[in-house]
């Protein structure tokens, strides 16, 4: 989660015109938001535009494992294992811009972003839209608006399955024949010839 929201801060920062990699401080902190203030009270002015990213992961059927391949690792296997997860990503926007900023984030969104695409992040088109929700706090109206975007994630899981070297091997006598289907060891280990 930490990395997903790393890149959607540096995306929309991007989009809004915001430089992500800037020096911000909790007396000058950066328009857009991966968490909400810790005194539960806005820490923004009323006239500033601010914006709070939220993505979750989304139980869908989609999200079982798609495919699966095997490579030589030296004397091991590689498994790789791939799915598609879905990523919800809520945007609550305040202030002025705020009804603009959401469309203009939904519009580049939809167009496309290499940020994106390369860490297999695709947005799934659909009939999401704008949603302006002023909020009443301390008898005062301040202008929100919010927005849910879906994206497809293509990840990928790596397990490394070693190679059996070695198996130890119990010292087994065979019955006579005829005398049984089972041979029994010496260990008291039955084992089936079946």
């Amino acid at each position: 989660m930490d990395e997903l929201q790393d890149l959607f801060y540096d995306v929309l920062m991007r989009i809004l015109g915001f430089d992500p990699d800037a020096a911000y401080s909790p007396s000058n902190p950066p328009a857009v938001r991966k968490s909400w203030p810790t005194e539960g009270q806005p820490d923004w002015g009323f006239n500033q535009d601010v914006l709070f990213i939220q993505p979750t992961l989304v139980d869908h059927d989609i999200s079982q494992p798609l495919d699966e391949e095997w490579e030589d690792h030296d004397a091991d296997l590689l498994r790789r294992q791939f799915q598609t997860r879905v990523v919800r990503l809520g945007l609550v926007a305040y202030g002025p811009n705020a009804v603009e900023h959401l469309y203009m984030i939904r519009t580049a969104l939809y167009n496309g972003m290499k940020s994106l695409t390369d860490k297999k992040l695709f947005v799934v088109p659909g009939p999401e839209s704008v949603h302006f929700n002023p909020e009443l706090f301390q008898a005062r109206w301040w202008r929100r608006a919010d927005l849910a975007l879906t994206f497809n994630w293509g990840v990928e899981y790596k397990s490394v399955v070693k190679t059996i070297e070695h198996v130890p091997i119990v010292d087994i006598s065979a019955n006579a024949e005829g005398s049984s289907t089972r041979v029994i060891s010496h260990d008291s280990f039955v084992i089936d010839k079946k």
